[in-house]
């Protein structure tokens, strides 16, 4: 850090020039702003000049957000007032953490208007640091209830808190206060220098008129009033006090009939300023340079309110005092020094978070998951920033920039999901409608009409998408108890079909096992023929009980499917040709129309089933974050979507070569 020029001292005793760096001057720009104590304001000391970073060394503690930065301001305490405060022992131990939002708001409300401004700023500080935990912990309270009933992560939206705005508001109301007060201390820096200037005329009109016997009780008197005047605009400081001392120095230099009052005086006060300059020796075992500087400061402001000494030792005197507080004020260069050096190394790691934040926001994301992605890498980035200390003062609009970018993301992100919900509305809206068109046909008694109607209706709630998951269960139990009520008064008057249920069930269950125990065998030749002789046997055997059609189906695919798939791997040319050789030969039957569009319904219903799988598996991944085991299960899942996928591409190949036989083209 760069210093000030010398400044040129004269001090009291023998009214000459001393050079006084801004080093062994006291730390005027942490404590020039005073504040109104029971209607007192402290003076600043002229001569204390300081550089611009000490504000920044003694007050910056943290950094904040945009809101905070603006709310949080530092007061500055009267000079004795702190010094007091450092000298006997008191520390600041404020806790909130078990009061609940309603009484903290309360207590910020009734802090916000204390007298003492500076106990109102932290008792805010601390009630801040109390309710922000709340609020997150709240919010995460919140989120946890959201996803335990059954809420997407990426779909949650944090409440609106109504409490926030009026407690912030109370930094508002503080900081108004301040301002005001700043404004009354300004008003009473121009009259404590109007009324100096009185003094020194009346001390002016003293010396230089005629001495009386009641000349030194005038004085006496117009010095206690002096020093009772505290703080002055700066930048009259320095050249009030050059007169005043040399008015008060004329004057004792001319008052030869006093000189023994005068240098009983001068001994009092060369005890006084001996007893200051071993207390300014002590603050080199202080520990805190914060508090170090506060009493040098306070230690400066007496040597200079405490007159002149004996000549003969002025000097000597000065510079030993001078000599200690250089000691202190060394300490202090090196103490910013090193703040400075470790704020710049800080500054640059925090840049290099804004570059990544921007890198990550100029991505465009495609996909639903993505999302709940992206906001973990700024909670990332975020976390990291937390960990890196204090820039510069000046460059402390970074962390605007920083969470500028974050707040855009969230913005769009909260949009996104705004847009979703409007979606997820419309379609439980439209499903809605089906569960009424469904609860109007569960009476009828036309079992073949209705059965088709029903069939279409289910149909159409797979083409329809997602709902808001508030309402998922609800509606489908809805719409599937109106379709069971059909179907069981169907199945109840068809009950004597069972028993040819049960005989179908067992011969396809059969099959099932068959197939099963194909497909461990190798011999692929004789697996390709016998597996049609198979798949002629299940589409010639009837229909089974309608409530484990499902699950059989699904059996007999994934066996049908294990077996192509073993044939496949051996030789999918000849599987291709056992395929075209298998539709041709049904559409040479008699009936073979029919059971080509028997097998194309089939191919479908296996599509549809591997579609349903994949699209299962594809919403279970978004579950997965919290699992212990959350890749692996993952990487799992990934592979079944993507040995679905190939299914549905072959099967999709097989169902365009049937088509063409149905339409009397030649399979290719």
């Amino acid at each position: 850090m760069e210093m000030n020029d010398d400044v040129n001292f004269t001090t009291p005793e023998n009214n000459t020039k001393v050079v006084e760096t801004p080093e062994n001057n006291s730390v005027q720009d942490t404590i020039e702003t005073s504040v109104l104590d029971a209607g007192n304001v402290v003076e600043t000391a002229p001569i204390e000049v300081v550089t611009p970073a000490i504000n920044e060394v003694v007050n910056s503690t943290v950094e904040h957000s945009s809101k905070e930065s603006e709310i949080e301001t530092v007061l500055e305490h009267d000079a004795d007032d702190q010094v007091a405060h450092i000298e006997s022992g008191e520390v600041a131990n404020l806790h909130y953490d078990h009061l609940n939002k309603a009484d903290l708001l309360k207590a910020a409300q009734e802090a916000c208007m204390l007298d003492n401004l500076r106990e109102a700023s932290d008792k805010l500080k601390a009630m801040r640091h109390a309710y922000e935990n709340m609020v997150r912990d709240e919010q995460q309270k919140a989120l946890a209830e959201f996803i335990e009933g059954g809420g997407d992560r990426d779909t949650y939206l944090a409440p609106t808190d109504a409490s926030k705005d009026a407690f912030y508001a109370t930094f508002d109301t503080l900081k108004k206060r301040k301002e005001e007060q700043r404004i009354q201390i300004e008003k009473q820096k121009a009259d404590n220098l109007k009324a100096k200037q009185e003094i020194l005329d009346k001390i002016k009109a003293i010396v230089d008129g005629e001495e009386s016997k009641d000349s030194i009780e005038q004085i006496k008197f117009l010095q206690s009033e002096w020093k009772r005047i505290k703080v002055i605009p700066q930048e009259h400081a320095q050249k009030l006090w050059d007169t005043y001392s040399f008015y008060i120095d004329k004057f004792y230099d001319n008052r030869s009939i006093f000189y023994e009052l005068k240098e009983l005086d001068r001994q009092k006060n060369l005890a006084a300023k001996i007893e200051l300059c071993l207390r300014v020796d002590e603050l080199k075992n202080q520990t805190s340079m914060k508090q170090s500087m506060l009493l040098l400061n306070k230690f400066h402001e007496d040597w200079k309110s405490i007159g002149p000494v004996p000549k003969e030792v002025s000097d000597e005197l000065w510079q030993r005092f001078k000599g200690a507080s250089d000691i202190i004020h060394d300490r202090f260069r090196a103490y910013i020094g090193e703040l400075e050096a470790i704020q710049t190394v800080n500054l640059q790691k925090k840049r290099e978070l804004v570059t990544k934040a921007q890198e990550l926001a100029q991505k465009a994301i495609e996909k639903g998951k993505e999302w709940n992605e992206r906001s973990k890498d700024y909670e990332a980035l975020l976390a990291e920033w937390k960990t890196i200390g204090m820039v510069p003062r000046e460059h402390n609009n970074i962390w605007d920039n920083f969470r500028g970018i974050i707040d855009e993301f969230y913005k769009q992100k909260n949009n996104h999901f705004k847009e979703l919900n409007k979606s997820r509305m419309e379609n439980y809206r439209k499903k809605e409608e089906l569960c009424a068109k469904a609860e109007a046909l569960k009476d009828s008694t036309e079992w073949g009409k209705t059965s088709k109607e029903l069939v279409k209706l289910q149909d159409e709630w797979k083409t329809i998408g997602a709902v808001p998951d508030k309402y998922n269960e609800t509606i489908w139990k809805r719409f599937r108890a109106a379709c069971d009520v059909f179907f069981n008064t169907k199945n109840e008057k068809f009950a004597s079909q069972k028993t040819e249920y049960a005989a179908n069930l067992e011969v396809k269950n059969g099959i099932c096992t068959r197939l099963e125990e194909m497909a461990k065998s190798e011999d692929f030749e004789s697996m390709a023929a016998e597996v049609r002789t198979l798949q002629d046997q299940w589409n010639a055997t009837g229909h089974v009980d309608i409530k484990i059609k499902d699950a059989l189906y699904k059996r007999y695919n994934g066996a049908l499917d294990t077996v192509y798939n073993a044939l496949r791997k051996n030789n999918s040319a000849f599987e291709q040709n056992q395929n075209k050789q298998r539709y041709e030969s049904l559409s040479s039957q008699q009936d073979g129309k029919f059971k080509l569009q028997g097998e194309a319904r089939r191919l479908q219903d296996r599509i549809r089933i591997l579609q349903e799988n994949i699209d299962t598996l594809q919403n279970n991944i978004l579950f997965f974050a919290n699992s212990k085991n959350a890749e692996s299960l993952k990487k799992k899942v990934e592979d079944d979507i993507a040995a679905h996928q190939k299914n549905i591409v072959k099967l999709k190949e097989q169902l365009t070569v049937l088509r063409g036989l149905q339409n009397g083209q030649p399979a290719k």
